[in-house]
Order: structure tokens, then sequence, then C-alpha cells
């Protein structure tokens, strides 16, 4: 996969195994989390969405 590729579910898995090893360390410059992010746009539960809803208001 390049990185020209959008992500689609052919290679969703690749990308968010690829994603998970990146560090998530926020101290650390490299580091992302959008592992976490791709977490919550998995799942059914979108409490997360209110939460930050809530913090713009």
């Amino acid at each position: 996969m390049t990185i020209k590729e959008k992500p689609a579910k052919e290679n969703y898995l690749f990308m968010l195994n690829r994603v998970r090893s990146m560090k998530n360390d926020d101290s650390s410059i490299e580091s992302s989390n959008f592992d976490l992010l791709l977490e919550y746009l998995s799942t059914d539960n979108d409490r997360w969405i209110n939460t930050i809803n809530s913090y713009l208001e």
C-alpha cells in the first residue's frame, strides 16, 4: 500500500495494523493516536462523539 492509496475495505486491516504498530506516547514526536480514532469509528457506541461535542460547546 502506498501513501496515495485511500483507505478501503480491502486495505483497512493492513492500515489498522500499521497504525497500531506506531508509538502512541503523546510525549514522542513520532507518536500517533490515530489508532484510538479508528477504534472509536469501528464501534457502534457513539458516546465519544457526545463527549467531544460537549467540549466544543
